[in-house]
């Protein structure tokens, strides 16, 4: 509808003067219209970057069980590098795993690395069994673990060679080590399947084995020398 350019009342068309200020209706311009609001588009709370292919539980648990535990980091390195790749946030890979070394702080990150993964499965309406609680827990039994295996062995006096590491030390270390490798493959087992079941939900996830990489030869030949030196400590003796 036309509107008075003086005033801007509304005129009809049969009008020949505005019925509000008395100009003329040939001096009167149409009233601008708005132009119409863009479609809505849900915008894409995740990333749409290559995602990795999907990782066998089971293979988690023998890289757990051949590095001796020092799988845990290439884990979360791994698993960091996809939470970056995936959503464009700038995290930190590799800090963020050699963060697992420092007292206190590791816990942190630790918390932080499955409160973030679980925030994406509940974004993408994935179920969620992923608790980041449970998991700082499991990481601090962990650490106690390791400590405990240490003081059974013989702690600094057995490094420095002032304490010969009998064999009863020797096996008392290695159970407690044992128990700790299975607290955390049962871990990491748990929140890989999460992990395979949000990218596959995804569409673009992969069920196929991956490739053999560097990362875990290199740590598999770290723990193979962790289960050397305990295993000549047993029957050694």
């Amino acid at each position: 509808m036309p509107a008075c350019t003086n005033c801007g009342a509304p005129l009809e068309q049969a009008h020949r003067f505005c019925g509000q200020c008395g100009r003329p209706v040939a001096e009167a311009q149409p009233s601008p219209t708005p132009a119409p609001a863009p479609p809505f588009e849900r915008p894409a709370s995740l990333g749409s970057q290559a995602l990795p292919s999907l990782v066998s539980p089971s293979r988690v648990l023998v890289m757990v069980v051949l590095s001796y535990g020092l799988y845990l980091f290439y884990w979360m390195y791994l698993t960091w590098r996809h939470y970056r790749d995936h959503t464009g946030r700038p995290v930190f890979p590799v800090w963020h795993a050699l963060s697992l070394i420092v007292p206190v702080y590791g816990l942190f990150r630790t918390y932080a690395h499955m409160r973030s993964f679980k925030e994406l499965m509940l974004q993408g309406n994935v179920p969620s069994t992923i608790s980041p609680g449970w998991a700082v827990a499991v990481i601090l039994l962990y650490s106690m673990l390791e400590w405990a295996s240490f003081a059974a062995s013989g702690g600094i006096p057995a490094v420095t060679g002032a304490v010969e590491i009998t064999r009863e030390m020797a096996i008392k270390a290695m159970l407690i080590d044992l128990v700790g490798l299975a607290l955390v493959a049962g871990l990491l087992m748990q929140v890989q399947g999460n992990l395979n079941r949000y990218w596959a939900s995804l569409g673009v996830g992969r069920a196929v084995v991956p490739g053999i990489s560097l990362g875990e030869v290199l740590f598999a030949l770290a723990g193979s020398l962790f289960w050397i030196t305990a295993l000549t400590s047993i029957m050694g003796q």
